[in-house]
């Protein structure tokens, strides 16, 4: 899948060498991952707030705010592949934090 990522950055070309295509690959990914995790416990305090009828509201603007911030600020800087692990990485943080306390039923 790297090899593949790095074909379509760098262009299928014989004899070149894709190791700082994928050695960069990694860095976004771990950034992604350090990204989403920290958006993630920068909504710990909502663990805190008493349960009202508008904090669901609350979370999921919250969460809308963050995941599309996190797309549009990946599209707009050169960490593009990035964006996935730190929209996943943000929402398992936030449902470790958070749980299935308070959730609304259907």
């Amino acid at each position: 899948m790297l090899k593949s990522i790095a074909y379509r950055d760098e262009g299928i070309d014989g004899g070149r060498d894709f190791s700082l295509s994928i050695g960069l690959l990694f860095i976004e990914q771990i950034a992604g991952l350090a990204v989403g995790i920290s958006l993630g416990l920068l909504g710990y305090f909502f663990k805190y707030i008493e349960r009202f009828w508008f904090t669901v509201y609350i979370k999921f603007t919250w969460c809308t705010a963050v995941a599309v911030g996190l797309a549009a600020a990946a599209e707009f800087s050169t960490l593009t592949n990035s964006r996935y692990l730190a929209c996943l990485s943000f929402g398992y943080v936030n449902y470790r934090i958070w749980g299935q306390t308070g959730r609304p039923t259907v």
